[in-house]
């Protein structure tokens, strides 16, 4: 294991026994020491999310994809971060830039999860048709797959309300 690896594991390590703040302090004292490893800033991230403070992770992972533009779980999980703050416009382009370099990679890891996740934000647009294109595209979730961003939700739920939303109109 790298000693970039055991890092990001030793602050998995303290967030998990709700130490926050000293995985943090630590995140901080890295980055300070090498302001260029993207792994630094996943790791401040993913303490920031864990500590609700979503907003300073989604500015963690901008910085990520600033210096690692061609790693799909980095726009994916700041897309999740944006449909969780309700920036949903942001999250539908950060899960389509997912979809786009997992195609590119030939990579399937984050494909449904994104299309569901890209379908909740459309849904929150009121941009029924896209939700139901997204909900169609994610073919190996199952109807009871569930996703979980500010609320619990799953596959059969998000067509359901897309099919309700687009009949009102």
């Amino acid at each position: 294991m790298s000693s970039l690896e055991a890092f990001r594991e030793h602050i998995r390590r303290l967030v998990s026994e709700g130490r926050s703040d000293q995985a943090l302090t630590e995140c901080d004292g890295r980055i300070a020491a090498d302001p260029q490893e993207p792994m630094l800033y996943r790791a401040r991230a993913y303490a920031r999310a864990q500590a609700r403070l979503l907003r300073e992770a989604i500015d963690d992972l901008s910085i990520v994809v600033d210096l690692d533009p061609g790693e799909p779980r980095d726009y994916f999980t700041r897309g999740r971060y944006r449909l969780m703050l309700g920036d949903n416009s942001g999250a539908v382009a950060d899960l389509t830039k997912t979809l786009d370099l997992s195609r590119e990679l030939a990579s399937e890891y984050y494909v449904d999860e994104a299309y569901l996740f890209r379908a909740e934000a459309h849904l929150r647009l009121r941009d029924y048709d896209r939700a139901l294109d997204d909900v169609r595209s994610a073919r190996s979730a199952s109807d009871d797959d569930v996703i979980w961003t500010d609320t619990r939700t799953s596959k059969r739920e998000i067509r359901e309300a897309a099919l309700r939303g687009k009949n009102q109109r």
